[in-house]
Parts: C-alpha cells; structure tokens; sequence
C-alpha cells in the first residue's frame, strides 16, 4: 500500500511540473497585414525632462514610441505633437508619424516606479514622405522595464 501511495505522490508531482511560458516583457503589434513581436523590449525614462522612450525589436524590424511623461493617459501622434512613433522594416525603411497625413495615439494604462515597469497600448499610422504609408495596429506593450537616465548636457 505505501509503494501504491508513493507511486501516486510521484505521479502527481511529475504531472504537476509544466513549461510555462511568459510573455513579459512584451511588445507587439499587427503591422500592415502582418504580427510584430520584440524579441528585446525595453524603455528609458529621461531624468531631466521626464520623457518616455519605449523600444521594440526584431532581428530586421523596430518600432520605437516616444513621449512626454504626463502620467497615465492617452497621447496623441502626428505633424506638430510631443509624441511621435517610428517604424523601421525589413529592408532598413523609416516610417514616422512626424510626417503630415500620419496620427495615432499612446496610451500608458500602468507605471510601476518599484518595479520599474510601464503597461500601456499603442497604434499609428506612419509615412515615408511621398512614398509610403505603414499602419500598426492594437499595438501593445506589457511590463517593458524602464530606467532612468541622465541626459548629455552640452
């Protein structure tokens, strides 16, 4: 009886062990028709002026959300906003949404100062002035850590 109970507590733990993937920290986005997914997501918070850097790569693509640092909310994009977002392709291609006829928006939903993490959302539509327009979509990042650093002064 006691092999029978053993044979069953370690059939248990067997059954119980799991490979369990996470997926933090996080950054992707449907890009055109396509699914991004950072392969190396991180984020840099200027000390001196309190703005946000929030990077995303692949082996061949990158995406990168910039913004004021204004607390939770929504920031917009385009021609004339603080923000801005950029999309680099497979073949080294600049989109921007610094360009006219681009928008879009951020929206930091979470900011951890203890652990140093931000949560939030994303989706843009980006241009190659007069050649190109890319469009990323649900777009999200999820526990990205962030650091702070000091700026270069001149």
């Amino acid at each position: 009886m006691k092999k029978l109970l053993v044979l069953f507590c370690a059939s248990i733990l067997l059954m119980s062990c799991e490979n369990t993937e996470t997926n933090s920290p996080a950054l992707q986005a449907n890009v055109k028709s396509d699914f991004f997914k950072a392969f190396s997501a991180s984020a840099t918070m200027d000390s001196d002026d309190l703005s946000l850097t929030i990077s995303g790569l692949t082996d061949n693509q990158g995406i990168v959300l910039f913004t004021e640092w204004r607390g939770q909310k929504t920031y917009k994009l385009g021609p004339g906003a603080k923000s801005y977002a950029t999309f680099t392709d497979t073949e080294g291609t600049f989109y921007t949404t610094d360009s006219e006829g681009s928008s879009g928006e951020i929206t930091i939903t979470a900011r951890s100062d203890h652990r140093q993490e931000i949560i939030g959302e994303f989706n843009f539509t980006a241009i190659r002035p007069g050649l190109d327009t890319v469009v990323v979509h649900n777009g999200f990042f999820y526990k990205v850590p962030f650091k702070y650093v000091d700026p270069i002064k001149d």
